[in-house]
């Protein structure tokens, strides 16, 4: 699931509106 293209980086910081 890529929704920004930086959904690892992202998700790690802060888990929310990347793939959730």
């Amino acid at each position: 699931m890529k929704t920004v293209g930086i959904v690892e980086p992202v998700r790690a910081s802060r888990p929310g509106p990347t793939c959730s």
